[in-house]
């Protein structure tokens, strides 16, 4: 048993290695300067790097000290995307130590996939998967193309998702079934609420999108659950869950809606999660109890009844919703072409990852993906495998089944609903049409995809290993032979599902490192002679964006629509103004109003971009600036100019 178990931890620990040399290999960080953002200052990354400098020199959300000038305290001008209550928890403390939040912030990317490569390694050796075969399962999936083309850089506040493969995890096992004899353990029993309420918590306070993707999913366990396997204690699991999820999106809900009623500051905000805290701890405990004594008394009929007064409650929040909020119906200038834009193509589950080690392949694929409108759930021919495997384990009519096969058969189910889900027209698109277009890139569900897919694979490849060896035992040449076949074909579809770099096409902005590194010094330079020139806390007069909707648009597509934020990112003593990139319709055309009005709030100097306006209207603008104030402070490009006042 020891030998097994130091099997297990020697492989694990390899793993973790392997990963992180993957990593480092494919975001080309041997050799280079660790501050350096992974993906430049570049699209909605920029608001996540916006989000973390704030809070390390604020202390708070709420303390706007690097885009608020002159207000400080409204928080409501900070430019990032808050969507979550979690990546602070370690990009904070990182940048403190380092210095650096671009620094935390490539590092945070490293730990996280790092992170999830153990998870689904742990989550695939709890299913009884062979050592071996879970690490090439976690190693697969903590390198798909979804994660190394999109969340850890281009949209890095999701990238919290190691703990994606225990949620999974608890979705199979209810849906798989229960048994009783480990259920009729009392101490197995409170264990399984502890772990369910923990994941599912963390998946909602982590990510609103994540999060309404497991509520559907777990909306198909209850159902399965209650229809197919009439089982009590799997729906007390849901229910535990469903609380959890909820919960952990208060965590965020609740504080944004305080932040709109009254004025919040660092101290608020600790007095907020620990009262926060303390609750949590509470509910779980109440979890625990009521569990234990609804597992004695429900049935099914019970159940039913109870799911007729809760589908009650719904459809009059539903109601209330449509009726109060603004996120019911068309939600953000987002309409159902958007929704579908990010939809799940069915291709997808089987190409070979972009940039991956052949060539050839990478030439196909040039012609068959576009990056630009959304491809990213390119999850690569193991997962295709397992995917095929899954689904066609369904038409097994057997009555009893393996274990084995019951986890395959639920890993079916799942990905059945996911594709209905995803895929183009669709349920997204019904999600779209009757409640809300606020929710949209639906692809984002290859992750769990991704993870039921690889288990499939993982028991398919497992069992005619097995079959192999049972079948060829005396016949030493054949059984070997067949084994090298199979290992050799596994590691070569791993090879091409994996990509060797991150930049394609250079998409979004994305650049090479020497391109980034050149831009990184640049920025770190230029904002260091503004602030040599100014007093410590003073603030920049940020003059706005002037652009239509056309160049708005070209701006997105190259990742630089949020430039004005970059200042105020790079700042280390001073506080700038329309960071977040607020548009306005004219230029500024009383400059002498303008220069005495800037003087009385306090303002240091201004600052112009000038790639922030559509046409040359700016020259008229410097040109008065230059008669008033004198020369400039120009960046290397001569595209950015700060004037002392």
């Amino acid at each position: 048993m020891k030998v097994i178990c130091n099997k297990k931890v020697q492989i694990g620990m390899l793993l973790g290695g392997l990963t992180l040399i993957l990593t480092l290999s494919y975001f080309h960080l041997w050799n280079t300067d660790i501050h350096v953002p992974l993906t430049g200052y570049r699209s909605d990354s920029v608001g996540v790097l916006l989000e973390a400098s704030n809070y390390v020199r604020g202390g708070t959300y709420y303390n706007n000290v690097l885009t608020g000038a002159p207000y400080i305290n409204q928080g409501n001008t900070i430019g990032g995307i808050r969507d979550s209550s979690v990546p602070q928890l370690l990009i904070v403390p990182l940048a403190k130590m380092l210095g650096s939040v671009e620094a935390a912030v490539n590092i945070h990317a490293l730990l996280n996939i790092v992170a999830l490569s153990i998870c689904m390694y742990l989550c695939c050796l709890s299913l009884n998967i062979k050592p071996e075969l879970s690490a090439i399962a976690a190693i697969a999936y903590s390198n798909m193309s979804y994660y190394v083309f999109y969340t850890q850089t281009l949209l890095l506040i999701y990238s919290y998702n190691f703990y994606i493969p225990f949620v999974c995890l608890i979705l199979l096992k209810v849906v798989s079934g229960y048994s009783k004899e480990e259920i009729d353990i009392k101490e197995n029993r409170k264990k399984y609420v502890c772990i369910a309420y923990a994941c599912m918590f963390f998946t909602g306070i982590n990510s609103a999108y994540y999060a309404f993707f497991v509520l559907i999913l777990l909306a198909f366990a209850f159902l399965y659950a209650l229809i197919h396997n009439r089982d009590i204690w799997a729906i007390l699991m849901i229910a535990v869950s469903y609380v959890g999820v909820g919960i952990g999106i208060l965590s965020y809900t609740i504080l944004n809606n305080l932040k709109n009623k009254w004025s919040m500051n660092a101290g608020i905000e600790i007095v907020y999660y620990i009262v926060y805290i303390i609750c949590v701890v509470i509910i779980l405990a109440v979890l625990v109890l009521l569990t234990d004594k609804l597992y004695k008394f429900l049935t099914i009929k019970k159940v039913y009844i109870g799911l007729s007064f809760l589908m009650l409650i719904c459809l009059a929040g539903i109601v209330v919703l449509k009726k109060y909020s603004s996120y019911m119906g068309e939600w953000g200038g987002r309409s159902i072409y958007d929704v579908e834009l990010g939809a799940t193509k069915i291709y997808n589950l089987f190409l070979p990852a972009l940039n991956n080690i052949v060539d050839k392949i990478n030439i196909t694929l040039d012609s068959v993906v576009n990056l630009e409108n959304a491809d990213f759930g390119i999850m690569g021919p193991l997962v295709g495998i397992g995917y095929v495997y899954s689904i066609c384990s369904l038409c097994r009519f057997s009555e009893k089944l393996s274990r084995r096969k019951t986890i395959v058969s639920a890993c079916g189910y799942f990905n059945v609903l996911i594709i209905l889900l995803s895929a183009k027209g669709g349920f997204s698109t019904v999600i779209a049409a009757l409640v809300t277009t606020g929710i949209r890139g639906y692809n984002r569900t290859c992750i769990f995809t991704g993870i039921f897919s690889l288990i499939a694979a993982m028991y398919l490849v497992q069992n005619a290993i097995e079959k192999c060896k049972e079948k060829y035992n005396n016949q030493t040449i054949y059984k070997y032979g067949i084994q090298v076949c199979i290992w050799g074909g596994l590691l070569v579809f791993l090879m091409i599902s994996i990509p060797t770099n991150f930049v394609y096409k250079e998409y979004f902005g994305l650049s090479a490192y020497s391109q980034r590194k050149e831009e990184y010094d640049d920025w770190q330079n230029y904002i260091g002679k503004i602030e040599n020139e100014v007093p410590d806390g003073s603030m920049i007069l940020e003059l706005p964006m002037v652009v239509d909707s056309n160049y708005m648009a070209k701006l997105m597509t190259a990742g630089r629509a949020y430039e004005l934020s970059i200042p105020a990112i790079v700042a280390k003593k001073t506080m700038w103004s329309y960071g977040s990139g607020r548009i306005v319709d004219d230029p500024v055309e009383q400059i002498d109003q303008m220069i005495i009005e800037a003087k009385k709030m306090g303002f240091a100097g201004i600052y112009i971009d000038t790639l922030m306006y559509e046409d040359d209207s700016y020259e008229d603008i410097l040109e008065g600036l230059n008669n008033r104030l004198g020369k400039p402070i120009k960046c290397n490009k001569q595209r950015r100019y700060f004037y002392k006042l």
